[in-house]
Order: structure tokens, then sequence, then C-alpha cells
């Protein structure tokens, strides 16, 4: 096994031996904020039959991903099977919500639901009756904020990760990761490049979901791809002790990283 140290003259030095050391650097704490989610919709059924149209046959709207990427998403009842009604055909991608003649709001909920995260590994949602919350799962400012009701007669609305309404404040060399939903998995966040070689970070992480992958962005060890942190089958929390390298080639120091089961 390696020696790694970190020193103010060469940075970052791997001889033999083994262990990690820093010598004449001093480790600086840091802090930073972070934006845990692109933004989160919240699209408010109604009754299938209740539509002025008189259903929500062929009905539809429109939400997008971090990247601005489009999703159509249109209903057939009955098992009727219409064509991709022309508005959704010319998204990005489309997604088909099957739904039963005259269904409750709270069961065309329960299948929009289904169908978004079944078709759409951009977003996972949560149903509170007839609600269904959109998690946008890349992190940062959403590309396009558009809120798109189509024809639908739903109440489509955004909460932009840019807006301080989902931001996390950081404490001094800390980092929190987590959702305050369980049944959402946070996929990535960004972490900024060091400024000094030697500076510190600790990263805590808490996912609460029967699969979930936390992973942190930026220039971790491997030459600046992303780390995964924890992959939970359980309730699962930890932390990870990280520290810069010096070079953005090399980037983050993985130093320690422990995960807990939380019973």
């Amino acid at each position: 096994m390696p020696k790694v140290t970190i020193s103010s003259s060469k940075g970052l030095e791997q001889t033999s031996g083994s262990g990690f050391s820093v010598s004449d650097v001093e480790l600086v704490r840091s802090s930073e904020s972070i934006t845990p989610t692109g933004g989160v919709y919240t699209v408010t059924c109604i009754k299938e039959d209740t539509h002025t149209g008189g259903s929500l046959l062929s009905k539809s709207f429109t939400i997008y991903d971090q990247n601005g990427a489009s999703y159509g998403i249109w209903f057939d009842v009955g098992a009727t099977d219409p064509a991709v009604p022309v508005a959704i055909d010319a998204t990005d991608s489309q997604i088909e919500v099957d739904i039963s003649a005259a269904a409750l709001a709270s069961a065309v909920a329960t299948a929009l639901a289904a169908a978004i995260e079944t078709a759409s590994s951009e977003h996972e949602c949560v149903v509170d009756g007839d609600d269904v919350l959109i998690y946008v799962l890349d992190s940062g400012a959403m590309t396009t904020d558009t809120e798109d009701d189509g024809d639908s007669e739903f109440t489509v609305s955004l909460v932009d990760g840019s807006s301080g309404d989902l931001d996390e404040d950081v404490e001094t060399s800390l980092i929190t990761i987590g959702n305050d939903e369980a049944t959402v998995v946070l996929q990535s966040v960004a972490l900024a490049n060091g400024s000094t070689a030697g500076q510190r970070k600790n990263v805590m992480f808490a996912v609460s979901s029967t699969s979930a992958t936390m992973i942190v962005g930026g220039n971790l060890w491997g030459g600046g791809s992303a780390k995964t942190l924890l992959t939970s089958t359980a309730t699962k929390a930890g932390v990870a002790c990280l520290v810069w390298s010096g070079s953005t080639d090399i980037g983050w120091i993985v130093v320690n990283s422990v995960n807990v089961t939380a019973s």
C-alpha cells in the first residue's frame, strides 16, 4: 500500500510505505452552500370525468428535467389506446399514463406517479392525496422553469432549486446531504474544487430509502470522476473525510468513509 503525503512545496506525493500525512500545510476549514435538487413540481390532479371536455383521454401536460429536456405526459383512459397527442409527440420524452374511466383524483395521482418513475430516471414522485410531488433529482437551478399544465386542467407548479426554498445552509467544514422525503433519492451534489492543498471537508450524508445511491460529484479520487459514498438498502447515514490534493487532476482524496445502518 502506498504512502500519501500532502505538502505545501510538492502538493500530493506518493511514496513507498503506508498511511497518509500532511506536512507544513494548514488544514483549512471551509463552508459552502449546496442545492439538494433541481426543483420540485406539485401537480394537483382532477377526477377523470370532471374535465370540461368530459374525459382526460388524450389530455396532457409537460414537465422538465434540470437540463431542460421536456417530458410530455398524457392519459389513456380505459385502454382506448389513442395516438400520442401532437403536442406531446413534439417533446423530448413521452410518458403515457393509463387510468380507468371516472378514476378518482387520488387514483389518477397514484397512476401518474408510477408512470413517471417507470419512464424517467431524472424524477422521483411522492403521492399526497390528489397531489403528486415530482422531484427533479439533479442538483442546481432548473434550465427551464416553465409551469405547463397543457390541456389537462391539472394545477402544475414548480419551486426552482435556485430559490432559497430548497437551499441548505452549510456550517463550517460540514456538508449535509439529504432530503426530508423518505422515498426521494438524491442522485448527485457537485463539490467545488478546494482552494489550497490540505483543505479538509467532512461530508455527512443520509438516505432513507429501500434503494438509494448517494453520489458526490466534482473532483474526487480517480481523476475527477464522481465518487459513490453510499448505496443504501436500508435507512443509512455516514460521514466521509475529504482532503484537497492541491491538484485539479487528482481533486479531493477520500481518506475515510463510514456508513451506518439505523434500525
